[in-house]
């Protein structure tokens, strides 16, 4: 984590950006907890979308990450069964629309799937909420209601001193992502109040 979290705070060096605003969505927000517990003074603000730090230990991540790793470990396993986890991952409303089809297709074709698993085996196992009281720059959380990350985004906005929380009725993980046209309107208010502040 400290590692990805030194990676985007190089990227702002390169461009010689004191601080910036973070979006980062899923794996991104992930990274997003990250930079507020290794790099907060280079952030205005942080929005993080589909995503709680909390460790994963419950019984369908495990289950989700066996399947994933049985199948993608296993050069043997069909492409068809491989592109019908990566479906499921997306979920139902994702999965039926054709850009989401082609970008399961890329991401089941250029993922190294043994780095992601190795990563999320490890680094995703721990968590660590411990950041949540420490982040005192405005924070947006958004989550879909259908989405496994849901209660985990609810209950850790709680902990946060300047947390905004939205959430979508009726959205999964990936539906979301697919739904610009309900979050952005939500991320221009919210950035809208933190540049009046």
């Amino acid at each position: 984590m400290k590692l990805m979290a030194s990676d985007v705070v190089a990227v702002l060096d390169d461009l010689k950006v004191s601080k910036a605003h973070f979006l980062g969505y899923s794996m991104g927000g992930w990274i997003g907890f990250g930079v507020a517990k290794y790099s907060a003074h280079r952030f205005h603000s942080l929005i993080i979308g589909g995503m709680h730090p909390y460790a994963r230990t419950n019984q369908s991540w495990d289950k989700w990450l066996t399947a994933y790793r049985n199948a993608f470990s296993n050069d043997s396993v069909d492409k068809s069964e491989k592109l019908a986890l990566v479906e499921e991952w997306l979920g139902p409303t994702a999965a039926k629309m054709p850009e989401w089809k082609a970008y399961a297709q890329r991401v089941l074709a250029a993922n190294d799937w043994e780095a992601f698993l190795a990563l999320v085996s490890r680094d995703w196992g721990r968590g660590f909420d411990d950041v949540l009281p420490t982040m005192t720059m405005p924070v947006m959380l958004y989550v879909g209601e259908t989405d496994s990350f849901y209660s985990g985004v609810r209950e850790c906005a709680k902990s946060i001193p300047n947390a905004a929380f939205i959430s979508f009725p009726g959205l999964g993980h990936t539906d979301v992502e697919a739904r610009k046209d309900l979050v952005l309107p939500h991320i221009s208010k919210f950035l809208k109040k933190v540049r009046q502040s």
